[in-house]
């Protein structure tokens, strides 16, 4: 288990790029709790170093199976997607169409991304978005 202490801003070594810690202060002379961050499930957790946190999962085995699900949308303001992979935890993913020939499709951010339930989310856009959403859970 590692404890890391608060709430911290790293300042730079005087803005030279070199990462140094020297400059860890708190956020408007504000700390926050201290937490702890523990290895679960055959995964470590060690501080090699005084500014670094690592985090070893090479002892696991086994498969880790993740879900898609994608589909194409055209000029949508808001519409529930069924994607079927029964969680809330999912991670949603939406991107425009692009221009053929001009620019690769680009992510877009709804205005609004609601977890109806665990097969469906909805998506809300204050003007109407063609596009694409993948759901990963």
């Amino acid at each position: 288990m590692v404890s890391v202490g608060g709430i911290v801003s790293v300042g730079g070594g005087g803005g030279t790029g070199g990462g140094s810690t020297s400059g860890i202060t708190s956020i408007n002379g504000q700390t926050g709790p201290p937490i702890q961050i523990k290895g679960v499930n055959g995964v470590d957790v060690s501080t090699p170093s005084s500014n670094c946190i690592l985090v070893d999962a090479a002892s696991l085995s086994g498969t880790i199976a993740v879900s898609k699900f994608a589909a194409a949308f055209v000029g949508l303001t808001s519409g529930v997607i069924n994607h079927g992979l029964g969680s809330v935890d999912v991670i949603v993913q939406v991107r425009d169409a692009g221009v053929a020939g001009v620019r690769p499709p680009a992510e877009i951010i709804p205005d609004k991304i609601v977890f109806d339930d665990p097969d469906n989310i909805s998506l809300v856009f204050n003007v109407p978005q063609t596009g694409r959403v993948v759901v990963l859970g």
